[in-house]
């Protein structure tokens, strides 16, 4: 059951209809009696909204768990009851003294259950805020009944009982307006047992396998076999996980059956309690297992938890939004059915037209974040991710849980690509999106194959690019729109000339703000920048214009220069110039080296400079590397080894050839350049040689190199 307001947020609960569900049960009593039933509980959009760990996961309404909250219930209540029972959790407790009561009359077992309702709540520490709201509203709806002579019978959990009477013995109905645009829903969802055992249910049942044997073997016993019945149930189970644990690769004999079912009874005779799930499964682990093994919880875990699908009848009306998901997935032979198992999906993108369509449709419902493919690799544009690659890689599995996904945004649309359009819409009526957001949600579009999108989302781009201040979020977008550009099939789409004026605008405007962005402090992010502004430059340079970036370069002032920006503006000043004997990086180089008997760093993070925006300069420019030459060739031994650390910065930014060609600087005969060649025994022995004195000289000063 679904609620869906104005605020799009989605409140949700799930309704148990399993076989051994109070829910269920009270419903194929009102149909077997002819009572009428109906939901009473407070409406999901009054609900407040709870926002998970990443404050973007919405969770969904649902009731504490008693033993996994300890900021709603006393731990010393819960810590009391334990002791008191010798019990090892709440779990085993909860077994002992509720679910294994069958044989207690009903009056003696609901008095038990209101006295433990009452105690819990009396010893809460922190209530939630909207709980007494959720008992007001419920007394409101059963008041009624009470007025009019009716014998009403509520089925909640017993921590609401006190709660409940205290409102209706107040008598003050409780009116809720109407949420405005609210729209509200219900689907049965095929999920298995296990989901009763997931951790995040509210009202989580370990081992729910357990207790749906035990409710089909009460449903049926008479009354007069209900003193064997455990034994009855316990023997089917451990022939049951005799033929599991076999499966898995672990042998067991019938006799051992046997014995577990015997030891499950000592067990529960020396605790003078029934024997329940606790006795079994330590008796298994007695009978069964012989040494320590650590798998034999999971083990059980999973004999304990059915993951069969439920089923539903099939002239149920099935919601036009599944209708689409099936159809589609059936098209593109995709699983669309529990029975189709984990599937793994190589597409080859740029080659099959089949993979494409496959692509755009898994891309989609990734999109609308429901739970159906994970993509483990290859291209991935909207998150920048593995460009390089040529196929896509998906783990595809089908669940329950897609087809309720897509249920609950069945509101915005009757078909998966409506729904996407209503999606799209909001997003850009949103006001708090940046640009890169929306270059991003740009190229999701485009990965979904709906370029129809492209148009509106490029005119919100632009208008958000002018109005962008901030540099982090200018140049990204830049760079992922040059992605669009691409001929590829995977990008296909007829905007060419849109996006390069949306290019060409992003590139002026990045340009003129660039003099003002710069700033010594963030010398670390500008440096690629600029290199990727002359990248550009040099690929595209009909809508990314040089002449742009050099009045940019000209107008940041010469006070926010550190050396590495200077080394980095003067080679991209040098590159836009195209003229064959540029005298600016010569000259900026030629300053350098006269300030390095003050500063020794500064030759070394000029070259850095230059290496990031255009390190080829440094090896393919005559004059550059003559200078340099000249100046290191002059140096003497003190001030070259002041220079060096700098320069072996700037030098790693080179490649192996590059380097190689760097290395004839200092070189007498250029001719002659200094290869590296395998030692000898001889050198290693006096490499030994020398270790032993360093470790001796070492060890004087007490210092335990080893």
């Amino acid at each position: 059951m679904y609620s869906i307001a104005k605020d799009n947020q989605a409140r949700r609960g799930f309704i148990p209809f399993a076989p051994m569900s109070p829910e269920w049960n009270a419903l194929q009593a009102g149909k077997l009696h002819n009572i009428p039933c109906q939901f009473i509980d407070l409406p999901y959009t009054h609900w407040p909204i709870q926002l998970g760990e990443d404050e973007d996961e919405e969770i969904s309404n649902t009731d504490p768990l008693l033993y996994d909250s300890e900021a709603t219930f006393s731990q010393t209540y819960i810590e009391a009851l334990l002791a008191k029972s010798h019990c090892e959790s709440f779990d085993q407790w909860w077994d002992r003294y509720f679910e294994h009561q069958y044989s207690a009359s009903a009056e003696s077992f609901f008095e038990q259950m209101q006295l433990f309702g009452s105690q819990m709540r009396q010893h809460q520490t922190g209530a939630e805020p909207h709980t007494l709201l959720r008992e007001q509203y419920m007394a409101s709806r059963i008041a009624p009944c009470l007025a009019a002579g009716q014998k009403v019978l509520v089925v909640c959990g017993a921590f609401h009982c006190q709660g409940i009477w205290h409102f209706l013995q107040q008598e003050q109905s409780l009116n809720l307006e109407p949420e405005r645009d609210q729209r509200s829903g219900c689907h049965l969802v095929p999920y298995p047992l296990s989901r009763l055992s997931h951790r995040h249910y509210g009202a989580s049942l370990s081992h729910s396998g357990y207790y749906a044997h035990w409710w089909k073997k009460l449903k049926t016993a008479p009354l007069k076999k209900l003193g064997t019945l455990t034994r009855h149930v316990h023997t089917e189970l451990a022939t049951e996980l005799m033929s599991f644990l076999t499966s898995k690769g672990h042998n067991v004999a019938m006799p051992q059956c046997v014995d577990l079912v015997v030891a499950a009874e000592q067990l529960a005779q020396l605790r003078d309690i029934a024997p329940g799930r606790s006795e079994f499964i330590e008796a298994a682990q007695l009978t069964f297992i012989k040494e320590t093994q650590h798998a034999f919880h999971a083990w059980i875990d999973e004999f304990f938890t059915e993951s069969k699908a439920g089923s539903l009848a099939k002239n149920l009306p099935t919601a036009p939004i599944v209708i689409d998901f099936r159809e589609r997935s059936s098209q593109l032979k995709l699983p669309s059915q529990l029975i189709d198992g984990e599937t793994r999906k190589e597409l080859a993108i740029y080659r099959q037209a089949n993979h494409l369509r496959q692509s755009h449709f898994l891309h989609q419902l990734a999109f609308l974040s429901v739970p159906y493919a994970t993509q483990l690799g290859g291209p991935n544009f909207a998150d920048q991710s593995e460009l390089q690659r040529v196929r896509e890689q998906w783990l595809i599995r089908f669940s329950p849980e897609t087809e309720s996904a897509l249920v609950e945004q069945s509101h915005l649309g009757s078909t998966i690509e409506e729904v996407i359009h209503n999606t799209l819409r909001q997003r850009l009526n949103r006001s708090d999106m940046t640009s890169y957001q929306s270059v991003t949600l740009l190229l999701a579009v485009l990965q979904m194959g709906m370029p129809n999108w492209l148009s509106p989302l490029l005119t919100l781009v632009k208008r958000q690019i002018d109005s962008e201040t901030d540099l982090t979020q200018l140049y990204p977008s830049l760079s992922l729109l040059f992605q669009c550009l691409s001929g590829n099939r995977l990008l296909a789409h007829s905007h060419q000339h849109e996006f390069e004026q949306v290019i060409q605008h992003s590139f002026v405007r990045l340009c003129a703000r660039l003099p003002r962005l710069v700033d010594p402090r963030h010398e670390k992010e500008l440096l690629p920048l600029l290199a990727e502004l002359l990248k550009l430059t040099q690929q595209r340079a009909d809508i990314c214009q040089p002449s742009y970036l050099q009045d940019a370069l000209i107008a940041i002032p010469a006070s926010q220069y550190t050396d590495s920006l200077h080394g980095a503006c003067a080679a991209i000043a040098t590159v836009l110039s195209q003229a064959d004997n540029c005298p600016i990086l010569g000259d900026a180089l030629q300053n350098v080296i006269e300030q390095c008997h003050r500063e020794p760093d500064a030759l070394g993070d000029f070259c850095y400079g230059i290496a990031i925006a255009a390190d080829y300069l440094l090896y393919q420019q005559a004059s550059l590397k003559q200078q340099l030459d000249q100046f290191l060739t002059s140096c003497d031994e003190t001030l070259f080894l002041q220079v060096l650390p700098a320069m072996r910065r700037a030098f790693l930014q080179l490649n192996y050839d590059a380097f190689a060609q760097i290395s004839e600087l200092c070189q007498q005969d250029p001719d002659q350049i200094a290869y590296e060649r395998q030692p000898d025994a001889c050198d290693i022995a006096l490499m030994q040689q020398i270790r032993q004195h360093a470790l001796q000289g070492l060890e004087f000063w007490g210092i335990d190199y080893e």
